[in-house]
């Protein structure tokens, strides 16, 4: 069902054809994770071991370019990112107590519960800006892609949120009245400007106090992770 709907945002996204098992490809694995400061894109964790700590990334850089692309926000590195493959060789820009380094860094391969979600849309990366951190199917049966800034005023959401796209049928999310077009800005006391941060509070949370707009009103919705399937 999941995978489904998926694919059914995907074709009626861009209109193409269903991916064959030839399309699919390795997903690229640098091994940091970053939070949108004042600051800009701050890499907050660097995994032992990984790509990014064997080229000598650390905690508290901020990172400004990818290869020749620019990096303006969290989603901007997600998709520079996945558009590469395991081994190849890119240039990481950063400002790190403000000196400006280039790194060379080679990626591996990405393996973890997401990457058969990304196998499954390797073309779709290049082309469309699915924000794959808001998939949350699983734990409360909606999913998530980041709102534009310059529609921050429009929804009321100054600081920014995440706008619901999918609400799955007899989920959690479903039950608790959560909607399509909802902007979530805040779970358990903490502001969800980005996917990222969305995506954090899901796997560190069970419980979650949504704070979200709808139609100019302020809404709580209290939901719990649901019982993955067998």
């Amino acid at each position: 069902m999941k995978k489904a709907i998926i694919s059914l945002l995907i074709l009626s996204t861009l209109g193409i054809g269903v991916l064959s098992g030839e399309n699919k490809r390795k997903v690229a694995f640098l091994g940091i994770t970053v939070k949108e400061t004042d600051r800009g894109t701050l890499i907050e964790k660097v995994q032992e071991k990984s790509p990014a700590d064997r080229a000598g990334l650390l905690p508290g850089d901020v990172l400004t370019g990818w290869n020749e692309h620019r990096i303006e926000n969290a989603s901007d590195f997600l998709l520079n990112l996945y558009t590469q493959r395991p081994g190849d060789r890119i240039t990481v820009t950063l400002r790190r107590e403000n000196l400006k380094k280039k790194i060379k860094v080679t990626l591996t391969e990405k393996k973890d519960r997401y990457a058969e979600l990304y196998n499954e849309i390797p073309l779709i990366i290049n082309l469309f800006r699915l924000e794959i951190l808001g998939y949350a199917l699983d734990e409360i049966g909606i999913m998530v892609g980041n709102l534009p800034s310059t529609l921050n005023e429009y929804f009321e959401v100054p600081d920014g949120g995440v706008l619901v796209q999918i609400v799955e049928p007899d989920s959690e999310g479903a039950r608790k009245g959560i909607k399509p077009g909802d902007v979530i800005y805040a779970i358990n006391g903490k502001p969800t400007p980005y996917t990222v941060q969305f995506r954090k509070i899901m796997d560190e949370e069970s419980e979650y106090e949504i704070k979200l707009k709808r139609k100019g009103r302020d809404m709580t919705v209290s939901l719990k992770r649901m019982e993955s399937p067998q």
